[in-house]
This record gives structure tokens, C-alpha cells and sequence, in this order.
């Protein structure tokens, strides 16, 4: 999933996390907890060479392309004492017109190895956890479309227009 936006290069990603518990605190889902958002979050700003900005209620950081913590507000810490995580980003990365790396993880290269190498054992069957859509750019700036609870993993949008 990460391999499609990683190869598009970015500069900045703001991820979304609505909320994040501390490192220590195990009484919640893993899914909320800082240890599994921080390392998935590496990850994607290791592959892709981006700085990623991750707003959440509790736990909030942003990370530097080589998977550092430059900048974090811990849950513990009262919103009235620091109420808005502060950084200054390198300006000259960030203008970077780097588009495409050849020679990285993440590259046409390293895709073809991937599909060369699934296993032949493996099932090919396609399951309805990830339905294959085509939306065209000119349907989604018309704004005549919806989300819909009938596509799996899509939230009901309100509104008319199309249905996905």
C-alpha cells in the first residue's frame, strides 16, 4: 500500500491518527499505540525520503526521511502547557525537484522483482477486501460523487452524486 506513494517521491506526508497513547501505555488496541504508529510511520518516510507530520490527539510527533523523531508532544504532556507542536522543516529539501530514484527500494526495478517472485503456490484469487476501482480525475473535481457504504472499507458520504 505504501509502495504506490513512496515511489511518487514526496517531500512532506501528514499522516492522520486520531488518537495515539504513549509508548508505555499497552491498555489499548495495538493500532493506537505510539510503538506500532512510529515504526509504521518510519517506514513510510524511509522508503519514500519524506518527512512525515503526524497530528493526533495524545501522542503527536514528525519524523525526518531517515526514520528520527525531530519533534514530539507525549500524551502526558497537558494541552495547556503545549498545545501545538513546533518544527522548522529544511526549506531546500522540501523544494527538492528530485521526481524519481532509479536506484532505490522503491522503484520499477525492485517492483518487477516482487511480481517475479511471488510464489507460484500463492493464490491469485482476488478477495472483496480490496475491490480494483477506476475514478477518473474529472468525476472527482466534479464533486457529483459519494462515498458509499456498498464499496467495502468506504465510509457513507452525505450528499447526491454518484455512488462508488
Amino acid at each position: 500500500m505504501n509502495f504506490t506513494a513512496a515511489t511518487q517521491r514526496p517531500k512532506l506526508h501528514i499522516g492522520c491518527f486520531p488518537f495515539i497513547r504513549d509508548f508505555k501505555d499497552t491498555s489499548d488496541s495495538i493500532y493506537y499505540n505510539a510503538n506500532m504508529v512510529v515504526r509504521g510511520t518510519s517506514l513510510f518516510a524511509m522508503l519514500s525520503g519524506a518527512y512525515v507530520l503526524m497530528p493526533a490527539v495524545g501522542y503527536t510527533f514528525i519524523l525526518d526521511p531517515f526514520m528520527h523523531t525531530v519533534a514530539e508532544i507525549k500524551e502526558s504532556v497537558s494541552f495547556e502547557e503545549c498545545p501545538i507542536l513546533y518544527h522548522n522543516l529544511p526549506l531546500g529539501e522540501l523544494l527538492s525537484s528530485e521526481k524519481h530514484v532509479f536506484d532505490e527500494q522503491v522503484s520499477w526495478d525492485v517492483l518487477q522483482q516482487i511480481l517475479a517472485g511471488f510464489p507460484e503456490k500463492a493464490s491469485k484469487i482476488q478477495g472483496t477486501l480490496v475491490p480494483r476501482r477506476s475514478v477518473s480525475v474529472n468525476l472527482l473535481e466534479s464533486g457529483q460523487w459519494k462515498w458509499s457504504e456498498d464499496a467495502p472499507g468506504t465510509p457513507a458520504g452525505a450528499g447526491e452524486g454518484v455512488v462508488l
